[in-house]
């Protein structure tokens, strides 16, 4: 297991150098920092994963349903595998479920205080359906100092400076 996740950081290293990207310490933590010690719990994520992702092209509601099983399966698997658990917080928030996808992006939080896609979604939830526009900025930024080149963060964060008249930022 941990030769699969070594040698997907060493190719993503080698990439990153091939096109003189500029790794900040903590991505190459997260690359070097395998998300799950399970294989099956991996191999769940990833039909799930690809079955969401289906999902998202064709706005197929079912196909959703599916993914979210095999995210559940990963998680049960793997209690601290954060990548299905916010899968099923981006599945909560697509239900309007807002309290269970907040609820969701907290749980990966306190697994991983640096996830910046945990940050993001709970951004998006608090912002959009709470109205909390503060703690909402708080956790835009903390998922662009966990990840300085994620777009969407940057983009919530222009919408909500757009939003105050603070054109300068």
């Amino acid at each position: 297991m941990e030769d699969i996740f070594s040698l997907y950081g060493e190719v993503a290293m080698d990439i990153a150098e091939k096109i003189r990207a500029i790794i900040t310490p903590e991505e190459k933590e997260l690359i070097e920092t395998p998300p799950t010690t399970s294989i099956v719990a991996l191999n769940f994520y990833e039909q799930g994963r690809q079955l969401y992702e289906a999902a998202q092209i064709v706005k197929n509601f079912q196909m959703e349903q599916q993914a979210e099983i095999y995210f559940i399966k990963a998680a049960e698997l793997d209690s601290t595998y954060t990548d299905p658990i916010l899968k099923l917080g981006w599945i909560q928030h697509h239900l309007g479920n807002e309290d269970s996808a907040l609820l969701l992006a907290n749980k990966a939080l306190r697994i991983n205080t640096s996830s910046s896609n945990a940050y993001f979604l709970k951004g998006i939830v608090l912002y959009y359906h709470f109205g909390i526009e503060k703690e909402a900025e708080i956790a835009f930024n903390n998922a662009l100092k966990y990840n300085p080149n994620y777009p969407s963060p940057m983009r919530e964060l222009g919408n909500i400076y757009f939003n105050r008249g603070n054109f300068a930022r």
